[in-house]
């Protein structure tokens, strides 16, 4: 804009309205300059708020597996000394005559006796 016509300007429209759309212009420009900015940032920080929640899932994952491989060998255990104790339980019966209590089984036993029960089911008269 050359100095001739923005003098022809100010003698049209007045001086307020050109400030005005000056000051328009301007904070416009500062709301753009302002967002495009705010943008970036907020961006930067979601990068770096994905890769930390990554490697915290990643973590996370590798600690689950661990305490899976801990509660089955700790089931193992458990299973083994209710054997155990049962099988004691018997001996120390038999050795002084006691009747054999009636126990209630383990869940996995009962498991595989529905399991022999199902397939004789399926089989018809027995075959």
């Amino acid at each position: 804009m050359t100095t001739s016509s923005l003098i022809k300007l100010f003698e049209t429209v007045g001086i307020p309205v050109v400030a005005a759309a000056a000051a328009g212009y301007a904070l416009w420009w500062l709301i753009k300059w302002i967002t495009t900015n705010l943008k970036n940032e907020l961006r930067e920080q979601h990068d770096e708020i994905d890769e930390e929640m990554r490697d915290t899932r990643e973590t996370l994952s590798k600690q689950i597996k661990d305490l899976n491989v801990i509660i089955i060998r700790l089931i193992d255990r458990v299973r083994v000394l209710e054997i155990n104790f049962i099988e004691h339980d018997e001996t120390v019966r038999a050795l002084y005559g006691l009747k054999r209590q009636s126990r209630k089984k383990p869940r996995h036993e009962m498991v595989e006796e529905l399991k022999e029960q199902i397939k004789d089911a399926g089989r018809l008269n027995g075959d």
